[in-house]
């Protein structure tokens, strides 16, 4: 199972890492330095709007189905047509619910139809993301993690050519959006109907439609409360400190997003194997260990590189662009919310255990904590310290968060802490600080400390004993 793990994930990390970075980085930047901070402010507000009321397009289905596919694959084709239909009630009723809660806010008409293009790109991206839930649980996982990128690879394509016309504005780049999730999510139709004897078409029964809808409701919950602690933060900076602030909080959220979309691709293949091992009463034990020698030392080295490395960084990404003040400005919010980002991973490491399982009731709770501690922590840190503060707020939430399921989650797997173990990862987290500080003494450029840095952390994987080169071998096949 291991091998199976770690050699699908190699294969998903690259392709990841190939396509996704290239699109955050040269594409979703340059958007924002070609439109300005404050009108991508807006544009990023009104996403996260979307994002938050995402249970209501989704609700659980994507979970649900990985889960449902995972144990019973044969099944498949007689769900599809229920699945189907909850799909596009769901979207209806997504439409309604978001268009009226951003009229209550005070969005102006042309912020209406802005808000428009972004519902049916989310529309299309939760149909794209079913169907890859549909192969991931059959175990297709490599045409799963290629239909992931093909919507930013045609993307990447398509505003390659647009960002270079005169008048280039966010309309351009929303129907870009519109027409390569359309093309992937037909993609995605076709791959998963090679995969399964399946037959797309509605259902007119409606029994099964509630009946699946209800089964996802504990999933949707979840789904909801999540979005509300991880997506709220921009929308309150938009309309309490402004759409200028907002833009400059997505500047710096920009690589936790990039370093989140890791996170999520660990999430997505532990899923099914944990419900496979839950199925037939394995422990999930060695699968949790390997997820966590791999994604969280890796994750230190990124905090790191906010803690040391913050204003060169923000100055190589925005800092020739006419925005001299501006990396001086985001470098803060940058360091905070990188040293976030080991929470976040131990989050999506753990907290996939519960859907795994189908147990969400601790979830929910743990959820709505965050949802609690996030939404106080956002209206009094931005009020006083404007986009800094959410950053803070992002920090205390995401660290609460993970503690809690890493504390429950283990409970429930019955999952026993090593003190070996545990304190390895403390002493390798010692040290990505201790070393990150030490590099900045190098003499020599910025990058090329990085460059250093990175080859040190990695090579103390091995002498700490977090990567074992026997198992790395067994794992390659050699």
């Amino acid at each position: 199972m291991r091998r199976f793990f770690v050699t699908n994930l190699l294969f998903v990390i690259v392709v990841n890492a190939l396509v996704k970075p290239a699109y955050v980085l040269g594409v979703d930047r340059v958007v924002q330095v070609q439109v300005g901070p404050a009108a991508y402010g807006i544009y990023q507000a009104l996403v996260n709007l979307g994002l938050i009321f995402n249970v209501l397009l989704d609700f659980g289905l994507a979970n649900y189905n990985v889960r449902m596919v995972a144990a019973a694959p044969d099944k498949l084709p007689e769900r599809m047509g229920p699945l189907l239909t909850a799909r596009l009630l769901l979207s209806t009723g997504f439409c309604a619910v978001v268009f009226t809660t951003a009229w209550l806010l005070g969005y102006d008409k042309t912020h209406l139809w802005l808000l428009a293009g972004i519902l049916l790109i989310q529309c299309l991206a939760q149909a794209h993301l079913f169907f890859r839930s549909c192969l991931s649980g059959l175990h297709q996982f490599k045409a799963d993690s290629l239909l992931s990128v093909a919507d930013r690879v045609l993307l990447i394509g398509v505003c390659a050519v647009l960002l270079h016309v005169p008048g280039f504005n966010l309309s351009w780049f929303v129907g870009a959006q519109i027409g390569c999730y359309a093309v992937a999510l037909i993609t995605g139709m076709l791959l998963v109907k090679r995969f399964s004897a399946v037959r797309y078409r509605l259902s007119l029964n409606l029994q099964p439609v509630w009946k699946a809808m209800r089964a996802t409701l504990p999933y949707a919950l979840c789904a909801f409360l999540m979005s509300i602690y991880l997506r709220a933060d921009a929308m309150l900076i938009e309309r309490m400190a402004g759409a200028t602030e907002a833009g400059r909080y997505a500047t710096a959220y920009r690589l936790l997003d990039v370093g989140h979309m890791f996170g999520l691709t660990f999430a997505s293949l532990l899923l099914p194997l944990y419900g496979k091992l839950f199925s037939e009463q394995k422990t999930v034990r060695p699968l949790v260990v390997t997820s966590v020698n791999l994604l969280l030392p890796a994750s230190f080295m990124v905090a790191a590189i906010g803690l040391f490395y913050a204003l060169p960084v923000m100055e190589l990404l925005y800092g020739n662009h006419g925005r001299s003040k501006e990396p001086i400005l985001e470098a803060p919010i940058f360091t905070v919310l990188m040293i976030s980002f080991p929470a976040l991973c131990l989050s999506n490491i753990y907290s996939t255990m519960f859907s795994a399982q189908g147990s969400l009731k601790t979830q929910n709770r743990i959820a709505a904590v965050g949802c609690v501690v996030s939404l106080t922590a956002n209206l009094i840190l931005i009020h006083q310290f404007r986009s800094v503060g959410a950053a803070w707020a992002t920090f205390i939430t995401q660290w609460i968060v993970a503690g809690a399921y890493v504390w429950y989650s283990s409970r429930m797997a019955r999952l026993p802490f090593t003190g070996r173990w545990v304190g390895l990862l403390f002493l390798y987290a010692f040290l990505a600080i201790a070393l990150g500080y030490g590099s900045t003494f190098l003499p020599m450029k910025w990058m090329y400390q990085l460059m250093c840095y990175f080859v040190a952390m990695i090579g103390l994987l091995f002498p700490l004993g977090l990567v074992s080169p026997t198992a790395l071998k067994q794992v390659l096949g050699r």
